[in-house]
């Protein structure tokens, strides 16, 4: 499997169907996961902040797991090239990902949360970044933690 993201492919031109794709193509397509999590954490913020009593329950940790989560969010989103620089920075990346998603899933409720949800954007960024396998573990160890907390 090829590590190269579909955009920096020799393809990539007959894909999107243009003549030329210059380097701010790129870093608009680049922006893309980038933009999603920044809507993530405006989204649990607004969840700690309007949702039900349930997803309350922690929510000092809560704060301070969205707090986390905003700072990496605006670094990420100030260059997102972090992402995409090797297939290591790739991996840290979608390991913060899942950490803070599941760190924020436990504190509004665990697995009956509505932010259980976001796993699946995850896995959706995940596989932009990473292989098809790589992307498969990612997804069955993020599952893992949700269904051994409903037994």
């Amino acid at each position: 499997m090829s590590t190269v993201p579909w955009w920096r492919s020799v393809r990539s031109s007959t894909i999107l169907q243009t003549d030329t794709f210059r380097e701010t193509d790129i870093r608009i397509v680049e922006r893309v996961p980038a933009s999603v999590r920044v809507g993530v954490v405006v989204s649990v913020g607004l969840l700690l902040a309007l949702g039900p009593d349930s997803v309350r329950h922690h929510l000092a940790i809560g704060l301070v797991w969205l707090a986390v989560g905003s700072i990496y969010a605006f670094i990420v989103f100030w260059d997102p090239t972090i992402e995409l620089r090797s297939i290591r920075s790739a991996s840290v990346v979608t390991g913060l990902d899942s950490v803070l998603s599941l760190a924020i899933i436990a504190c509004t409720g665990g697995a009956s949360s509505v932010a259980v949800s976001l796993l699946f954007l995850v896995i959706a960024a995940a596989a932009m970044r990473l292989s098809f396998v790589a992307t498969v573990a990612v997804s069955m160890a993020l599952g893992a933690p949700i269904s051994w907390s409903r037994c």
